[in-house]
């Protein structure tokens, strides 16, 4: 499992999972783009935003390690939490 800025994590996928099945497709520039806007979106409305990507490894391969950061397959969680309000200055 990898997470970070979802650029980042966006650019390392080549396969997105299907939101209820768990089945993963070819990521194309469509599908990409329209992720990217649903980030934009989010990050607008003051919500924070996070890419998560994973990719199966052998049981032989106890430890990540930076080249496994290729090949992602692209997940879509969905959280719910509220932004925060900004503290209040004194």
């Amino acid at each position: 499992m990898v997470k970070g800025a979802p650029e980042d994590i966006l650019r390392l996928s080549v396969r997105y999972e299907v939101a209820g099945d768990g089945t993963a497709q070819l990521m194309d520039e469509t599908v990409r783009a329209a992720i990217n806007q649903q980030f934009e979106a989010l990050s607008q409305q003051g919500f924070r935003v996070l890419g998560i990507a994973s990719r199966q490894v052998g049981k032989d391969h106890p430890h990540a390690v930076v080249s496994d950061e290729t090949e992602l397959v692209f997940a879509l969680p969905r959280f719910s939490t509220r932004p925060r309000k900004a503290p209040k200055r004194r």
